[in-house]
């Protein structure tokens, strides 16, 4: 019989003291229902998301609507907890790290807006990420300070020198009514080459680390072990099979939206939860909840005493307003399609429509307030007006053909080669299409202004690539933006090309050079490797964009919009000069 709800959390090492003093626990069975988040980045607001959803005839169209945000959150979690004691279940609210960066939000407060949300919410435990370490370590160790739950990685280590040093933990312990539940953060190895950590901070082995916590947990008794990990699906699969004693993992990091949402026109994430068999024969639970805090993730497990998950169910509900957009042109949907669309919503487990909760509403207005005065911060300025066009042989409105063509895109593509390789440490190339960059730049340069230039919010992506990989790229979304659409047009960093165009039908590009680690263009090698980054939309395909026989592709994470106004800062004087962009043409 449960005689209360009260639940404790203990720092490491002096549970496991107490536990080696004075006995385990008494290992009983647990409802445990896990609400979480992960790759939340910031995105505080709610936005507007296309869905397929019933018109007045029940069949699915396309729909818009406001999905998502903080206060909706709120007042979802805050059903959870209370349905939660209801049921007769134990409530844990977990974030699987990568709360930084993305918005302007963060640009503006950095860690402190989403330690105050986060706080609100009253987060149980949070893995630390790899975007946690963007700003590096002093930045996430002021959020540890500010935050009034645990940050967990058992596979970072940093000395006693560092700002981090002793603001995290490898685990917690959560007790239930006596039953205890630890809870164990990993973070992936990748972050001291996509993030910016100090250079003495080390990312050990996880699967090595996370043997050597659940022995010791075993240990003591705890058979009850919930691992909240930022190392993605694919590597959360691989620990699972290779650790044994890990009962549930909550992931992040790749990000996968598991389960069916394609009812409501969004994929198909395949199964939720993921069921592993672990090395010794016991199912491992894994869940992730996507990305953007548009779902929120609810995970309702069922412990036997001795530890083993008897029942695990995950569900991802996106979270939407009650105003819909249907038609062409696009309509608010009457009454009668209204009401359709509710009764749809209300039969379906992955869509819920949800109030905002007005303390959280209004700390956002606030912060949105303080984030349109911060767009006005001029962070630099033109030595003369820069000047965007689609094509080099392309009439600009007012200062009409601009020999080489976008000088905006060419310092678009220079900021990304700039930001991983003061990352990374090694040189770059980069890439981006013409129709990723949106304006002209002249005077003075805002934070809006960058924004502005990239508005689609594109994260940057790094890859290895052969150079005969570089080479097809380029010749093709030269040819695609002549003949087919001007959007695809490769504007680039640390390359120079040539193209003849005295054919306009048939375009050839030649004399293709690459900068070399002295600052010397060579001709481009086939078999050589490059490091190349561009925008997640074109390594997504976006504008039949293509990179053969590519390797090594990571997401950064890293914002578009915030990599140009870090570069812009990091100019002389912060002023950018006219660039030569390294496109000849031969017309």
């Amino acid at each position: 019989m449960k005689l209360s709800k009260k639940r404790t959390a203990f720092a490491v090492p002096a549970i496991l003291t107490t536990f080696l003093i004075y006995g385990c626990f008494p290992n009983e069975p647990l409802s445990l229902r896990i609400t979480h988040l992960n790759d939340t980045h910031s995105h505080f607001d709610e936005k507007i998301t296309k869905l397929a959803l019933p018109n007045i005839d029940g069949q699915p169209v396309p729909t818009f609507a406001y999905v998502g945000g903080y206060p909706r959150l709120k007042t979802k979690i805050n059903q959870l907890r209370v349905d939660s004691e209801s049921q007769d279940k134990e409530f844990v609210l977990l974030h699987a790290g990568d709360a930084f960066s993305g918005t302007l939000f963060f640009t503006k407060h950095k860690g402190e807006k989403n330690a105050e949300f986060m706080n609100l919410f009253q987060f149980d435990a949070m893995a630390i990420g790899n975007h946690e370490f963007d700003l590096g370590n002093e930045v996430l160790a002021n959020f540890a300070d500010l935050i009034k739950f645990p940050l967990l990685s058992a596979n970072i280590k940093v000395p006693a020198t560092d700002p981090l040093h002793n603001k995290y933990l490898p685990f917690t312990i959560k007790l239930f009514d006596s039953v205890p539940v630890a809870i164990v953060g990993l973070t992936t190895s990748y972050t001291e080459i996509i993030s910016s950590p100090s250079d003495s901070t080390e990312f050990k082995d996880g699967i090595i680390q996370a043997r050597k916590l659940v022995n010791q947990l075993e240990k003591v008794g705890i058979n009850k072990i919930v691992f909240i990990t930022h190392v993605g699906l694919d590597e959360d699969k691989a620990l699972a099979a290779a650790v044994p004693g890990i009962d549930v993992i909550i992931g992040g990091h790749s990000p996968e939206l598991l389960g069916d949402h394609s009812n409501i026109g969004l994929i198909d994430g395949g199964p939720s939860p993921v069921w592993v068999d672990g090395s010794e024969g016991d199912p491992v639970c894994i869940m992730h909840s996507g990305e953007s805090a548009t779902a929120i993730g609810v995970t309702d497990i069922e412990f036997s005493n001795d530890g083993l998950v008897e029942s695990c169910n995950g569900q991802n509900v996106f979270l939407v307003g009650d105003f819909f957009v249907q038609g062409n042109p696009p309509q608010p949907v009457n009454t009668g399609t209204q009401n359709v669309i509710a009764s749809f919503i209300e039969d379906s487990l992955n869509i819920e429509i949800v109030t905002k909760d007005e303390e959280t509403q209004a700390i956002l207005d606030q912060a949105k307030l303080e984030v349109e005065a911060f767009a006005s911060t001029v962070v630099g300025t033109t030595s003369e007006p820069l000047f965007h066009v689609r094509l080099p042989w392309e009439e600009h409105p007012t200062a009409g053909v601009i020999a080489g063509g976008s000088m905006v895109a060419s310092h678009v593509a220079m900021s990304m080669t700039s930001k991983m390789e003061r990352t990374v440490g090694e040189g770059f190339v980069s890439v981006i299409n013409a129709a990723g960059v949106r304006s002209d730049l002249s005077n003075d340069i805002t934070v809006g202004d960058a924004f502005t230039v990239l508005p689609f919010n594109s994260t940057i992506v790094s890859m290895k690539i052969p150079g005969s990989g570089i080479k097809t790229m380029i010749e093709t979304n030269v040819r695609n933006s002549i003949l087919i659409s001007h959007v695809a047009f490769p504007y680039v960093a640390n390359i120079k090309y040539t193209i003849d165009i005295t054919d306009i039908s048939n375009p050839v590009v030649s004399d293709i050079l690459i900068k070399d680690g002295t600052g010397i263009f060579q001709p481009l090698e086939n078999g050589t490797i490059y490091n190349l980054v561009t925008t997640s939309y074109l390594a997504g395909g976006g504008d039949l964009y293509a990179f053969p026989n590519a390797t090594n592709i990571v997401d950064t994470g890293h914002l578009d919009g915030d990599v140009l106004v870090e570069y812009i800062k990091k100019q002389p004087g912060s002023v950018l000069m006219k660039p030569d962009n390294g496109i000849t043409v031969i017309n």
